[in-house]
């Protein structure tokens, strides 16, 4: 009797733990070839100049039918780039070029059978569920995340504030502005440093003392 319980209580749970509207990944991808298509639509030569594709996140709208995507598409493209982005509070840099995404992230509307550069579409209210996505998906660096382990903490404040005191250097990704050069789309918010987490656009100590009050949730990002 136990035994029956126990396989009636494992059936409900597979019914129970992805809510209907979760994006689920799947070993198919399922809108490669229209990615194809619309690469060599934005400059690349064939099929063949795509590297890498993938399907991150899936989105469903209220009927249960899907209405977005969110991709990673990266193709040959002979010019290389250096610019970031601003994605909330996450910085998105690129040193190579991407065609058709600048950044490599784009989005496919289901729908409409569109793609739109990720950068393009982030901040407006087009894709409901967009930026609960990008965090999901861990897109990026946190601002004030030093020791890149996708984290706030009292080690980012411990880093600034050594490197303050001139006992380490900052990262060399930390210097945005300068290594990175160009901000995408040209309306996306300034960022100087990725140390930057006052947005003073200096680092000082000010950064450390923000890292502590976000590590101890008395600031939300």
């Amino acid at each position: 009797m136990k035994r029956i319980i126990s396989v009636i209580t494992a059936i409900c749970l597979c019914f129970c733990i992805v809510p209907v509207s979760a994006a689920d990944t799947q070993e198919k991808l399922l809108f490669k070839d229209k990615f194809c298509r619309y690469a060599s639509w934005q400059g690349s030569k064939n099929y063949e100049d795509v590297l890498s594709y993938n399907e991150l996140y899936y989105h469903y709208d209220d009927n249960n039918d899907m209405d977005w995507v969110l991709v990673y598409g990266k193709t040959w493209y002979e010019t290389a780039q250096e610019v970031y982005t601003v994605l909330g509070n996450r910085v998105v840099t690129q040193c190579s070029g991407h065609v058709p995404f600048v950044l490599g992230y784009g989005v496919y509307d289901v729908k409409s059978d569109t793609f739109t550069d990720l950068g393009l579409v982030y901040n407006t209210n087009r894709y409901k569920g967009l930026k609960e996505a990008v965090e999901m998906q861990k897109i990026g660096t946190l601002i004030g995340d030093i020791n890149d382990d996708d984290m706030i903490s009292v080690k980012d404040a411990t880093i600034i504030q050594k490197t303050l005191a001139g006992l380490v250097d900052y990262p060399d990704i930390d210097d945005v502005a300068n290594r990175f050069k160009n901000a995408y789309p040209d309306h996306m918010p300034f960022v100087t440093y990725l140390s930057d987490t006052n947005k003073n656009g200096s680092r000082d100590i000010g950064d450390a003392t923000t890292v502590q009050k976000i590590a101890a949730k008395l600031i939300k990002i």
